[in-house]
């Protein structure tokens, strides 16, 4: 069954990669980095342990084994601000191996708002480009 408004997985790929920017490239010499963001790589800052347990489920119900997982990019926004980023200089995984993860958390009232959104992005060991 197909819906109508189907989410193609390929063409949100295909869209963050095409705007994909490696800003550990850009701001691992502090004087080119915004004030206040914390940098680091994933070798130096594991990025698992800032994995929230609902996209942990989502992952789960999307069938990835955790051992067949490695997170290598993170970034965190606070109102459109970074404020940690956790990447090296490789590359986005290839197609057929990453899997990104996104929240958003709103707070809104009368005289106020704050955004906090954090990106993730893995390699899935197991996959290969047939499937």
């Amino acid at each position: 069954m197909t819906r109508a408004n189907a989410i193609d997985p390929s063409e949100i790929l295909e869209r963050f990669a095409s705007g994909y920017v490696n800003l550990y490239a850009l701001w691992k010499d502090p004087a080119h980095r915004p004030h206040g963001v914390e940098v680091s790589t994933p070798a130096h800052t594991p990025i698992e342990p800032h994995v929230p347990p609902d996209l942990r489920r989502l992952l789960d119900e999307h069938g990835t084994p955790p051992g067949d997982i490695a997170f290598v990019k993170y970034l965190k926004t606070e109102d459109g601000a970074p404020r940690v980023l956790i990447e090296d200089e490789e590359p986005l995984p290839p197609e057929h191996e990453i899997v990104t993860l996104s929240r958003s958390v709103t707070i809104a009232a009368r005289d106020a708002a704050h955004v906090v959104t954090e990106l993730f992005v893995a390699r899935v060991r197991s996959r290969s480009p047939d499937g």
